[in-house]
């Protein structure tokens, strides 16, 4: 698990934020954070904004938005201070969160990818609360249905990062995490990457 701060230029922070805060992007309801339904706990899902920018998968065209290449130059940024090219861009995305209550509400853990080679890395467009937790199991590859906690009381918080703008957080996709929605900020809007090494 990695924390970068400011590893991207402020004006290009400053840029994305222009971009993926602009009153004119597109947002696409979901309602809930966790698109693994049938597992998820309700108490524990609220409604979110999100927009597809890149998705690869059995060779369809990878590129869905063209918001996507605003894109570009955080890959230059992201070899330069990891010192790795991805191998694979599975998936990009960005979610908006909004406040959804007077106390914060903490999603149910999940895995992005089961696959210990794929990373997740979190972007945080702009400075906010509603932070990201990081767990200490790792799904099993070889069972589809551990995306998804299942209640495994040995489960414990690691790792707690607050959402600051320029602010990436990478960890292997095979492990579990949560989101959690603001409550002093009216959303939390991040960018949300898988990627092989």
């Amino acid at each position: 698990m990695n924390v970068l701060e400011n590893f991207l230029p402020k004006s290009y922070q400053e840029e994305l934020k222009e971009v993926f805060l602009a009153g004119n992007f597109p947002w696409y309801f979901q309602k809930n954070t966790n698109s693994y339904s049938g597992e998820y706990i309700k108490e524990f899902e609220t409604p979110q904004f999100v927009h597809d920018l890149h998705f690869h998968e059995d060779n369809t065209s990878p590129i869905t938005s063209d918001f996507y290449k605003v894109l570009k130059p955080f890959w230059y940024y992201f070899e330069k201070a990891l010192h790795f090219t991805p191998t694979c861009i599975r998936r990009v995305k960005s979610n908006l969160l909004q406040r959804y209550s007077e106390q914060s509400i903490i999603h149910w853990p999940h895995t992005d990818y089961n696959l210990k080679e794929y990373y997740s890395l979190v972007y945080y467009v702009e400075t906010s609360d509603g932070n990201t937790i990081l767990y200490n199991k790792m799904a099993d590859a070889d069972n589809p249905s551990s995306h998804t906690y299942n209640g495994d009381k040995s489960l414990q918080r690691i790792l707690e990062v607050r959402p600051i703008q320029g602010r990436v957080l990478m960890f292997t996709s095979n492990t579990y995490h949560s989101s959690s929605t603001p409550v002093q900020n009216d959303r939390r809007v991040v960018l949300n990457f898988i990627i092989k090494k």
